[in-house]
């Protein structure tokens, strides 16, 4: 009987011991091991860009960090970077597809848009990456220092009354349609489908003679003498952007910062989201990463999830707002 005890009692331990491998099998390595393969993120514009730009400096520092490849996929089209957008939202929710974007998001799937989108709630906020005020931008040749300037400049030239867009329906097509109303300077909208060099060309050229943009992107032409920023919208503008007033500080009082995230479809698991959280925060925060934002025009700010989600949801907002005030709707 004793020999036959001591039998059970070894066949249950071994019993217990197997079943806790089998359960630690199941439940602890699953998290620890992510990433497993090659993570993906989107950019829904095409290489070169200040997106692509952030998002492959970001790739390389999280595959050093997690010991596994993040690459970098390109999917521009579709106005404001719909294509890339709508493939992260349908992607498998996995932790293994993550979308770089910045608060152009906002404008998708409001107003006349065809797609069904909101980036308060159909996407899952990951991390901040960089922010900047917009500024406004008019060529030096013709010779305005202010808002009021501007606006007497516009009513003595009416044929110079245009000012560019990068694609109608656009936030800073609200934004600039709301800018030109409140100083009383009666222009119309061009739109530019290449953006970018085009529209500073024309800039430069006085072919129009207002944009609302990144100084970064005008840096080419700022430098060359043909460009510069009238005011910036907001405060915060860095160390390596021509020095300009704010339009607040001026008597205008219209404000907006562009801003870089991550974001991943709903369902991802959160404590990959956390994990990627933490990892951009920190690679953001290093010194290599706060210069080259810096001479972008941006600034680096941390925030969690939950923060930048609202930041989203405001944006969102905002957009709807700028919609019903201008009669502007989104594409």
């Amino acid at each position: 009987m004793f020999h036959m005890m001591k039998a059970v009692l070894r066949n249950a331990a071994v019993l217990a011991v197997a079943v806790g491998s089998v359960s630690l099998a199941g439940v602890g390595p699953a998290a620890a091991e992510w990433p497993e393969r090659p993570v993906t993120i989107v950019v829904p514009y095409g290489p070169g860009a200040v997106n692509d730009l952030y998002a492959r400096f970001i790739a390389q520092k999280l595959g050093e960090r997690f010991g596994s490849p993040f690459v970098v996929d390109n999917r521009p089209g579709g106005g404001n970077g719909a294509i890339g957008t709508t493939h992260v939202q349908r992607a498998d929710p996995d932790g293994y597809t993550f979308l770089e974007h910045q608060n152009i998001i906002a404008t998708l799937g409001q107003g006349g848009s065809t797609i069904t989108f909101n980036a308060g709630t159909d996407v899952t906020p990951v991390a901040l990456i960089a922010e900047a005020p917009e500024a406004l931008l008019v060529p030096t040749a013709i010779d305005v220092d202010t808002p009021q300037e501007l606006s007497e400049f516009i009513h003595a030239n009416p044929d110079k009354a245009f000012y560019g867009i990068g694609g109608l329906g656009s936030e800073r097509h609200m934004l600039t349609e709301k800018f030109v109303k409140m100083i009383d300077a009666p222009m119309k909208a061009v739109p530019f489908s290449n953006g970018g060099a085009d529209v500073m060309t024309a800039l430069a050229t006085s072919r129009i003679v207002l944009q609302i943009s990144s100084p970064a992107t005008a840096q080419a032409m700022i430098d060359a003498g043909k460009v510069k920023v009238l005011a910036y919208l907001g405060e915060g503008a860095s160390q390596y952007a021509p020095q300009a007033p704010t339009l607040k500080s001026l008597g205008v009082d219209l404000e907006s910062h562009a801003w870089w995230g991550i974001f991943a479809p709903n369902g991802t698991p959160a404590d990959i989201v956390e994990k990627m959280n933490q990892a951009i925060n920190e690679i953001t925060a290093s010194d290599e990463f706060v210069e080259m934002a810096a001479r972008a025009g941006a600034s680096v700010r941390a925030l969690t999830p939950s923060e930048f989600g609202d930041v989203v949801k405001t944006e969102v907002q905002r957009v709807i707002d700028l919609s019903i005030e201008t009669g502007i709707t989104a594409q």
